[in-house]
């Protein structure tokens, strides 16, 4: 299970989500490695784990960081939750292919770039402003690349 926001991280749920990303990324590694390893009940339940943890990233990202960043970089939060839409439809998808056992290494690898690429992009963008005074931070970050 990926950390969830406790008492001492509500004040900054960028470090909740760095950990998840850290967890998010294990896991993908996981189900890359279940997409060969022979036994036929591994990728779904790799899988699943996945499944479970990135949806719930997915959503404490939209509750936690999103809400105060969107003030100051809306174009990049309005970026950001047009990708979690698209990956959550992906993740659906593939999802429906893991359980037939038809999710392929190649397809893995592709929600490995699409989500490394999401995640760059976030920690770029708006980890910066969560760490700091966000009306601060917004002076120190580079334009957006909306």
């Amino acid at each position: 299970m990926i950390a969830r926001a406790e008492p001492q991280y509500e004040a900054q749920p960028w470090r909740v989500a760095t950990a998840q990303h850290t967890g998010i990324d294990r896991l993908l590694e996981a189900v890359l490695n279940a997409t060969s390893s022979g036994d036929p009940r591994e990728l779904p339940r790799r899988w699943a784990e996945l499944e479970t943890e990135l949806l719930d990233h997915l959503d404490f990202e939209e509750s936690e960081i999103f809400p105060k960043a969107e003030q100051h970089l809306p174009a990049s939060v309005a970026r950001l939750r047009q990708e979690h839409r698209r990956i959550r439809e992906l993740v659906c998808r593939m999802g429906v292919s893991a359980d037939l056992h038809a999710l392929g290494r190649w397809t893995a690898l592709e929600l490995i770039e699409l989500l490394r690429a999401h995640v760059a992009y976030e920690e770029m963008t708006l980890y910066p402003l969560s760490r700091s005074n966000a009306s601060e931070a917004a002076t120190l970050l580079p334009a957006p690349i909306d």
